[in-house]
């Protein structure tokens, strides 16, 4: 199985009507793919899903212990500290650019970022 690093951060959609993330891009990674993390049975499981639902006039907080993004092949060596560009893409269209930061654990970690 292929080893990626994890992605966290709090997304807002503060509009009338509901989105769906349907994929996130980075120039610094081959492949960002969005994963939920469940329990179910006293298994904990995680697996790749195509699309997460932004309700409107809500937030959706990603991290590890439930929607989040997997990076994997980063194309260059990453430097804690440093952002990492994304483009978050909706069901409606819109693509979002934000950045995460690099973490000790190879993790990002974003502000609030709202729609």
């Amino acid at each position: 199985m292929e080893q990626g690093r994890m992605a966290s951060m709090e997304i807002k959609n503060l509009g009338p009507e509901d989105l769906f993330l349907t994929e996130v891009r980075s120039s610094y990674f081959q492949r960002i793919e969005i994963h939920k993390f469940e329990s179910i049975n006293g298994f904990d499981t995680m697996s790749a899903v195509g699309q997460v639902l932004l309700a409107s006039h809500s937030a959706l907080v990603l991290s590890p212990a439930g929607y989040h993004f997997m990076l994997y092949r980063p194309r260059q060596r990453l430097v804690e500290g440093e952002e990492i560009p994304l483009v978050l893409v909706f069901s409606n269209g819109l693509e979002v650019r934000t950045k995460a930061m690099v973490s000790v654990k190879g993790s990002g970690h974003h502000h609030s970022h709202q729609h």
